[in-house]
């Protein structure tokens, strides 16, 4: 990483609050629940309204091309998840974190960043992790195939413990380096 400057969790809420439609997320040294160590880019502030009316447009193609009844059925399930999302949510959940922008909440009394909805621009695999072998039903592997390739079906998320990493920022993008 080049020469940039510390800066302050007050500073990254600031800067995350920001309403600029070109910010960006770093995540260095991230390490997940199955030992995978990543860097990551993320655009943050992206409108899921859009990438929603996007994958509903490309998925009623692909039904009207669907080679056989598994993937027709895949594909119409995909759709009723966009049409009609599961928001069972408890008011505990919604009035612990603070909204920072589209893609960003912040939760004082936990000191946790939840990210959740920006679209994945790179990621640099520096240790793979260990995952499971699952078994998937025929439906479910013909969703998966399906929603591979759909933007809205592979947001990018996050619950990051603040107090674990140092913050940087460059221009429009902030930093979170593991410490």
């Amino acid at each position: 990483m080049k020469n940039l400057i510390e800066v302050s969790l007050i500073k990254v809420i600031a800067f995350l609050s920001s309403t600029n439609p070109s910010l960006f997320f770093g995540l260095t040294g991230y390490e997940n629940k199955q030992g995978e160590v990543s860097n990551q880019t993320v655009q943050l502030n992206i409108d899921r309204t859009n990438l929603a009316e996007k994958a509903i447009n490309t998925l009623l193609e692909r039904l009207l091309l669907s080679a056989n009844e598994l993937q027709g059925t895949a594909i119409i399930a995909l759709i009723k998840s966009i049409v009609l999302p599961n928001v069972r949510r408890s008011n505990a959940q919604k009035n612990a974190f603070e909204r920072l922008n589209k893609n960003v909440q912040y939760c004082k009394e936990t000191n946790q960043f939840s990210i959740f909805g920006g679209q994945r621009i790179a990621k640099e695999i520096i240790i793979n992790g260990i995952y499971k072998t699952v078994k998937s039903k025929p439906l479910t592997l013909a969703k998966n195939k399906e929603s591979k390739s759909i933007p809205y079906f592979n947001p990018a998320r996050f619950n990051l413990d603040a107090s674990k990493y140092r913050f940087f920022i460059d221009g429009n993008k902030v930093i979170f380096q593991a410490r």
